[in-house]
């Protein structure tokens, strides 16, 4: 299949040819039928069909190779929006075009596949992080509100709970930094 810029080509050579020609005939028909020799020279005969002919082609071309760019753009507003269940079909013919489809496709799975690892990320890190905070949170109260003796030994146990816990939250921030740092990297190399 033709790139689309041979397809121009093509389209433009064909139109230059079928100007001239349509020029020619159309004199020669008003001579035979009408027996009038048109006056008028070759290239205002070039110039009408050119223009009815350009005409033609623009809305030929608009319907083959446009049209299609037009549904795809539509289909990016759509990724733009935020949904990614979104796929994107053509019928064309073209190589460029159905390439360009494909392309959207794929980016798009790999969005939806991104939010999702993105979505499970989010929900397990705040999972990790409810965990410390929420003991942490109690041992503080009892110790404020005095529900726990205050012997030493309570006192210490709860005291290392309350630094093992925020241990924990340290670790798990480090995790999340660490992640943060690798994908950054990863994506820099990928470029």
């Amino acid at each position: 299949m033709p790139t689309l810029r041979v397809w121009f080509t093509l389209i433009c050579m064909v139109e230059y040819i079928v100007v001239a020609l349509l020029a020619e005939l159309t004199a020669w028909l008003i001579k035979k039928w009408l027996g009038i020799t048109v006056a008028a020279p070759l290239f205002v005969w070039a110039v009408l069909f050119s223009v009815i002919f350009g005409f033609v082609i623009t809305n030929f071309t608009l319907k083959v190779f446009f049209d299609p760019v037009a549904k795809l753009e539509k289909a990016m507003r759509t990724v733009a929006g935020g949904n990614f269940k979104v796929t994107a079909e053509t019928d064309s013919r073209i190589n460029e075009v159905r390439s360009l489809y494909s392309s959207f496709n794929m980016m798009v799975k790999e969005l939806s596949a991104t939010e999702t690892l993105q979505t499970d990320f989010i929900s397990s890190v705040s999972h990790e992080f409810k965990t410390p905070i929420a003991t942490i949170s109690l041992a503080s109260q009892m110790l404020k509100d005095g529900a726990v003796t205050n012997t030493p030994e309570t006192i210490d146990r709860v005291a290392t709970i309350i630094r093992d816990e925020s241990k924990r939250l340290t670790y798990q921030v480090e995790k999340v930094l660490q992640t943060a740092l690798f994908t950054e990297t990863r994506m820099k190399l990928k470029l």
